[in-house]
């Protein structure tokens, strides 16, 4: 009784020691940041954002897609990070956190599914006693978690639908084998549930897993002696049910979802390789995944690689060795199957796995996160080999036997320090994509998004610009890709002000992506910023049938008419936009000060106020309230909104943002000279705080009556 239960704690500390080493050697990633896909799906997907817990809101999360469709998009996943959202809204550290114990949960059913591998028919008759057994399940699951190849699943916040895949498929896994092994009926029924909710949360969490029912049969081949064309026995017919349902109603959903499919093949559009030319590559990659994993260098690991697309059998001549290893590595494991079970199962599940994402759909050619359900039963064969050598030596050699277990030891630890270091690239846009930049130089997303990571978060714009223009000297695997970076120079230019050359590269940028709606809606903000009004509206003209995608388009006509002094029109068109964007405090604003602008004071002063409740703290509102109120000759209520401007301004800052106010104002053409003399003033009146300004700069605001000779302010150019 005492040595079971000495087992039995035993087991208990080797998984404690496997999620402490496995939470070690992801401990600084608690901060990492946003990355990538991170962004569209998780920071910017408004349907995401739980505010509340109601099931209308949950259910709004199921369709969560970062394309703004309403088709039903990985609502397990979805509902996941919308729950981190409704907790910690941007706050990494929470993503982090759930990321991690997906992570540590999915490594324990991959220790317990290999355990019960070991009861099948195929390993039953295998003489290796039950801590033998653990001592590989053990070693092939602590190996698989902390290996480095996993970080871009567990560090990349998104990637959680592929680890919510992945413990999904191995708990399905596992309920697939408890199912074959149960005596009882009422407990295959049970384990039979299993498999069915597991595999349905699997697919909900990622398409993928629609790979699952092959990989049920693989096991019947290779750990129940079944072969496919035989008779089943007896105790066959449930699980073979349980596979042909789950197989007919996947491929029925596929059947459903045909436009789906249609669109996903259609993506191939901006690629620049084909579907065969995808499917030579990959079996080179697939190369390259196995060299990782083999080797857990992470010197080897990237969020971006230079791939050589094979355009023939030998272009380049490494893809037919590639395509024979491939069909040899799955031939020779097919055939050593009686004989080694273990490794050739890996090999085989291995192949399998990657049929979904490492064929032809038209997805990236590379991503590591693609292993995570791949890679676990890899390590099982070589745990296996381990401990037969540990057997071997055991009583004839202690010394060999110290060697084996020291040396495991440190390629553990060695392993254990890969997987730290690699991540820390993760640390931040910039840290990750300069490794990118060093380990695959040829790439133009890593220089492209190297820029970002430089001009957004810490505005170094002259190193964006060379990397931007770097990233346009490289080929890329995206055709929209050069139109993205240039769209990026443009933008930088946009926001120095500097609106010809902003011009010049988003005119560029559509020449390569004409169908880019935001290089279209900076092109028409450049022009207005301008003041060229008929170009502005020319751009805005060509993108208008697009308004149903964007609820900017309509609005930016609205402006555009107002300051061409046709109010009526702007009137018609704010109306339109307030279909997309009822709650836009822009446009409430637009259609207050269309109706201002046409002597309806009561009506449009009601539309400024609506704005000004969504906006409450935009300034420009309420000098847009204050000229409308002195044009309807309501000279308190305007005294009134001119002391609110002044005072919500810190002492010496008046007239810098008054010239920031005219200098963007060009969308609302207010006139100053009316408005101005007010907010002077005020100034005057108010407390010493602000005594400075009209001792020592209050010239400055005699100086914009002098300079506005038109309602219009002209925008200032870095030319």
């Amino acid at each position: 009784m005492s040595g079971v239960t000495k087992g039995v704690s035993s087991r208990h500390l080797g998984y404690v020691l496997m999620l402490i080493l496995t939470c070690l050697v992801y401990s600084n990633t608690f901060e990492a940041g946003w990355h990538l896909d991170d962004f569209a799906n998780i920071v910017s997907n408004k349907r995401l954002h739980l505010s509340d817990l109601s099931g209308a809101s949950i259910l709004k999360t199921f369709s969560a897609s970062p394309w703004g469709e309403e088709a039903i998009y990985r609502p397990v996943s979805c509902l996941t990070l919308a729950l981190n959202w409704y907790v910690g809204q941007r706050s990494v550290v929470g993503y982090h956190v759930v990321n991690l114990v997906i992570h540590c949960l999915t490594a324990l059913f991959l220790l317990k599914t290999v355990l019960l591998l070991f009861d099948t028919p195929r390993l039953a008759d295998h003489k290796k006693t039950s801590q033998t057994r653990y001592w590989i399940a053990l070693m092939a699951a602590t190996l698989w978690a902390v290996h480095p190849i996993q970080t871009q699943a567990v560090t990349y916040i998104v990637q959680r639908m592929a680890q919510l895949a992945g413990l999904f498929y191995i708990i399905g896994i596992f309920s697939y084998l408890h199912l074959r092994l149960a005596i009882r009926l009422r407990w295959r029924l049970a384990w039979c549930t299993g498999v069915i909710v597991s595999f349905l949360l699997a697919i909900g969490a990622k398409e993928n897993a629609a790979i699952f029912p092959l990989s049920l049969l693989l096991i019947e081949v290779v750990f129940f002696r079944t072969a496919l064309l035989a008779t089943p026995s007896r105790r066959l017919w449930l699980p073979i049910s349980i596979v042909g349902a789950i197989m007919i109603g996947t491929i029925a959903a596929l059947h459903i979802s045909e436009e789906a499919v249609t669109a996903v093949f259609d993506s191939y559009a901006t690629r620049h390789f084909n579907h065969s030319e995808r499917l030579l590559t990959e079996f080179r990659v697939l190369f390259t995944y196995l060299s990782q994993l083999v080797y857990p260098n992470p010197a080897l690991l990237s969020i971006e690689h230079d791939v050589t697309i094979s355009t023939g059998l030998l272009a380049p001549w490494t893809t037919l060795p590639a395509i024979i290893a491939t069909f040899a590595f799955v031939g020779g494991a097919l055939y050593l199957t009686p004989k080694y079970p273990l490794a050739c199962f890996g090999i085989l599940w291995f192949y399998l796995q990657h049929t979904v994402e490492s064929t032809i759909l038209p997805l990236e050619l590379v991503f590591e996160h693609r292993n995570y359900i791949p890679s676990m039963f890899l390590f099982v064969g070589a745990a296996s080999g381990f401990t037969l050598l540990l057997e071997k030596y055991r009583d004839h050699n202690v010394m060999m036997k110290r060697v084996l277990v020291a040396s495991a030891s440190i390629a553990l630890i060695f392993i254990s320090i890969g997987t730290y270091s690699r991540n820390a690239d993760w640390r931040t846009e910039q840290t990750l994509w300069e490794d990118a930049v060093r380990k695959a130089p040829g790439s133009s997303r890593a220089k492209h998004n190297l820029a970002w990571g430089y001009y957004e978060p810490i505005g170094e714009s002259e190193k964006a610009l060379a990397l931007y223009r770097e990233s346009l000297a490289v080929s890329s695997h995206r055709k929209d890709s050069p139109g993205s970076s240039l769209h990026n120079i443009g933008n930088i230019y946009y926001q120095r002000d500097d609106y010809k050359k902003a011009i010049t590269y988003f005119t560029e940028a559509l020449n390569k992506n004409p169908n880019n709606i935001k290089t279209h809606l900076r092109l028409v903000h450049s022009y207005i910023g301008l003041s060229n009004w008929e170009a502005a509206e020319a751009a805005v003209d060509r993108v208008l049938d697009k308004a149903h995608l964007h609820g900017d388009i309509p609005q930016l006509k609205g402006f555009i008419l107002l300051n061409r002094q046709e109010p009526q029109e702007a009137l018609k068109w704010f109306r339109r936009a307030m279909r997309h964007r009822p709650t836009s405090w822009n446009t409430l604003a637009g259609i207050g000060h269309s109706l201002h602008l046409l002597g309806n004071w009561k009506t449009g002063d009601f539309f400024l106020r609506r704005a000004q409740a969504h906006a409450p703290g935009n300034l420009f509102i309420v000098l847009n309230r204050l000229e409308l109120h002195q044009r309807a000759g309501n000279v308190e209520q305007a005294k009134q909104l001119a002391d609110v401007f002044v005072s919500s301004i810190a002492a010496g800052k008046l007239n810098s943002y008054v010239d920031r106010l005219m200098r963007k104002s060009t969308y609302y053409p207010l006139d100053y000279q009316r408005i101005l003399p007010l907010v002077k003033l005020s100034v005057q009146q108010a407390s010493t705080t602000f005594e400075q300004f009209h001792v020592a700069e209050s010239q400055r605001t005699d100086d914009y009556f002098a300079d506005q000779k038109t309602p219009t302010a002209t925008a200032r150019n870095a030319d």
